[in-house]
């Protein structure tokens, strides 16, 4: 079998009714970008610059840049947490050749490993030929590899819950003994506060179904009480500890990610909510992803 260096380089042509100029916008400018690939980017447009190209909050490319000129962008690439490409483990190029007032497109990928090229030529297709209709002005129409709500949402819990995880690893020790000034809870008893959230993913899949007694049952009062019992239980954790609970993030999340669009109108009667009513889309909006937004964003200010 190849290897990924041996592997043949994979090529697309396109051409785009535009001028050089214009296609190079949207390969460096994370606005423009996003309008043919991806959720959400970060680019750093100069050499040796990172780049950061986030599909869904699980599928995230990471690499950078290695040639910018007005004619060639060129960028290693590779995916985060994959150990058959991982960043910086292979490259792409975009050739911008002028022909007359048009653009032909040459994109060479290198470096791919053999298995994974018609997976990445397919891949290639889809976006090159809706980045000619976006530079062109084109509607390129919906997205169908675009990802679902609830997948977005689990993208962004899992992003916080990574993220969480290394603001507790990186903390000096002393500063795990802080009290938020949101919460009144240490740093360790708000980091395990924030892993205990992904039990709400299951709560979203029960809310779907109609069928949670916990949510059919809690009160406000029910959940402050809870909170602040296991805040106090907490506070006596140390760093491992804690640590410890975010050992399987992507679990949790797993049947998340898959829930339609259509499901998360669907909904149960509780008692916690003043309209006696929750759908499951408020839940995953709410409770999960807002709650540890905040709570994230607490942690943060509380280490700092």
């Amino acid at each position: 079998m190849a290897t990924a260096a041996e592997s043949p380089t994979l090529t697309r042509e396109v051409v785009i009714n535009a001028a050089p100029a214009t296609v190079h916008g949207f390969l460096v400018d994370p606005e423009k970008l996003v309008r043919w690939m991806g959720h959400s980017a970060r680019l750093e447009a100069h050499v040796g610059g990172a780049i950061e190209i986030n599909y869904n909050g699980f599928d995230i490319m990471r690499g950078e840049y290695t040639e910018i000129s007005p004619n060639r962008v060129s960028m290693t690439w590779g995916w985060e947490d994959n150990e058959a490409l991982g960043p910086g483990q292979s490259h792409v190029t975009f050739d911008l050749v002028p022909q007359g007032s048009s653009t032909l497109l040459r994109l060479t990928h290198a470096g791919l490993p053999i298995e994974m090229q018609p997976q990445f030529g397919d891949g290639w297709d889809h976006f090159t030929t809706r980045l000619a209709a976006v530079v062109e002005g084109r509607d390129p129409g919906p997205d169908a590899w675009a990802p679902r709500k609830a997948e977005l949402i689990a993208g962004e819990v899992r992003q916080l819950m990574r993220e969480t995880r290394a603001l507790l690893s990186q903390a000096p020790g002393p500063a795990l003994a802080g009290k938020s000034a949101s919460e009144g809870w240490t740093a360790t008893a708000l980091g395990a506060h924030i892993a205990g959230h992904l039990a709400l993913a299951g709560l979203v899949q029960e809310c779907i179904e109609g069928r949670s007694q916990f949510l059919a049952n809690a009160t406000l009062d029910d959940l402050d009480n809870a909170n602040a019992e296991r805040a106090g239980v907490a506070a006596s954790l140390t760093r491992t500890d804690v640590l410890a609970l975010f050992d399987d993030i992507d679990g949790p999340l797993k049947a998340m990610r898959e829930v339609p669009d259509e499901d998360l109108e669907k909904g149960m009667a509780v008692k916690f909510s003043p309209s006696g009513y929750i759908t499951a889309g408020q839940l995953a909006e709410g409770p999960l992803l807002q709650n540890v937004r905040e709570h994230v964003a607490s942690l943060r200010a509380t280490i700092a």
